[in-house]
């Protein structure tokens, strides 16, 4: 949950939590987060899924791989995301790796504004998971400038 603008340039650091599990000051007894209790790795992979699809660069000190090592909370992140989207029932005719990017691109925008089921539609345009899967990871890299990054499935 982000209750108002969130101001980030100046982070020093980055980490995903839980929901308090009995308040929240924002909706009380109302709080759809409260109640859905996200788990940590859903959490990152919403807000992995808006940086990527929005190119937003300004959380990569905290998320970007450093040479050969991995980044813990990149990881955390990148399996939230690839668990939510592998979800979707694949079987469409998109099997292009340029096509295949511009689908989950479009389904990274969407997740990230918590928009799911929309996300689990646009991603049916794909043959298969192996589209996602190769689509993901390029995404990454790109975004992160690491050609060598492999994802931690």
């Amino acid at each position: 949950m982000i209750d108002d603008d969130l101001y980030v340039r100046k982070a020093t650091g980055l980490d995903f939590i839980s929901h308090h599990p009995q308040f929240c000051s924002i909706d009380g007894n109302a709080c759809a987060e409260r109640r859905d209790n996200p788990t940590w790795d859903e959490t990152g992979g919403r807000i992995l899924a808006y940086l990527l699809a929005h190119e937003i660069h300004v959380l990569n000190k905290h998320l970007k791989p450093e040479a050969s090592k991995r980044n813990q909370l990149l990881d955390t992140a990148f399996s939230g995301l690839h668990t939510a989207l592998s979800e979707a029932d694949f079987g469409g005719a998109l099997h292009v790796p340029a096509s295949c990017d511009k689908v989950v691109t479009g389904a990274l925008a969407l997740y990230g504004m918590d928009q799911l089921r929309s996300t689990l539609e646009l991603l049916t345009l794909l043959k298969s998971a192996d589209g996602l899967n190769k689509a993901l990871v390029t995404i990454v890299r790109r975004h992160f400038g690491v050609p060598d990054w492999v994802a931690p499935f």
